[in-house]
């Protein structure tokens, strides 16, 4: 961990492959860490196969609180675009190599687009997204909701959209791409009233005009559209989440998808869903297969915290 890091930071990471090719094993991948420092900068630190090198300046025109997330694409020298809200509150893109310690500001900013504040922030790039051309995006949280600024690559301009409403101020995004025969990107996020929601917007390389919906691919055997736990019918009205760090984690896990979260009674939890590669089957699936929501730390977070 950073030293002297900001109280409460933000963290954004990626890894990539020096040598240019894809490695099995982690111990040959290169890391880059960012975060914000207690002075308000942003800083990254990189892990480079053996070692921890010392932190290097990004930007100090960040707000403080600001929530951070970054891509890489592209061969050698790996590009990384590492996107945050900057003082007067708007949406902020640095474009970055991970051969060099040169950031420059990419066209976002330019678009005006106004984040809430201490939003979290979840960017992803798709690449080639049919006959859309090459396609990124990040999701943050305004004072409407949870809006998509929609980046396409080969104009390198930028659109948004309003998704959805009804989200938890200063509460966590996570988002993932399935990409298969049928692609799917999905949102998970917390609601109102501090239950966990998905939300997937099917065929979206196919059709421009697909909007995202809640809970379509959501739909539990036991709760209707929200994610049921493993207590079913009989536990909790859905999946709550603390009100004390409103943080979610997520990944893609080759047909699984897994969501982690804090629940009331503070217990660390996991959620799984089997994808069977069509967006639309998952209501068929539910949230409990193959492996049940579980705990996974069960003492109080007080506790996990004072042994870190």
């Amino acid at each position: 961990m950073p030293a002297y890091a900001q109280n409460g930071t933000a963290f954004a990471s990626v890894a990539y492959d020096a040598a240019g090719k894809t490695n099995a094993d982690t111990s040959q991948e290169n890391y880059v860490l960012f975060y914000q420092h207690s002075s308000g900068d942003i800083r990254k630190i990189v892990w480079n196969q053996t070692t921890w090198y010392p932190s290097e300046f990004v930007t100090n025109s960040a707000r403080i609180g600001t929530g951070l997330s970054a891509v890489s694409f592209g061969a050698p020298p790996t590009l990384i675009y590492l996107y945050c809200t900057d003082r007067d509150g708007i949406l902020q893109e640095l474009r970055g190599a991970h051969a060099s310690n040169e950031w420059n500001n990419g066209t976002l900013g330019t678009a005006g687009f106004k984040v809430n504040s201490y939003s979290a922030l979840s960017a992803k790039y798709q690449g080639k997204c049919g006959k859309r051309g090459n396609i990124g995006w990040v999701l943050y949280q305004s004072d409407v909701g949870i809006q998509e600024a929609l980046w396409d690559h080969d104009q390198d301009s930028w659109s948004n959209q309003v998704l959805f409403k009804d989200i938890q101020p200063g509460s966590d995004l996570v988002s993932t791409i399935k990409s298969s025969a049928i692609t799917a990107w999905r949102l998970f996020g917390i609601k109102k009233n501090l239950q966990l929601q998905e939300y997937v917007c099917n065929t979206p390389c196919t059709n421009a005009s697909n909007p995202w919906v809640q809970g379509e691919s959501i739909v539990s055997r036991m709760d209707g559209p929200r994610v049921a736990d493993d207590k079913g019918a009989k536990g909790l009205n859905g999946v709550a989440v603390t009100n004390s760090t409103l943080e979610i984690g997520g990944a893609s896990v080759n047909n699984s998808r897994l969501i982690y979260f804090q629940d009331p009674q503070s217990n660390i939890r996991e959620l799984n869903n089997t994808d069977f590669s069509n967006p639309l089957a998952c209501p068929k699936a539910g949230w409990q297969t193959p492996r049940p929501a579980r705990t996974l730390v069960s003492k109080p977070i007080q506790a996990v915290q004072a042994s870190l």
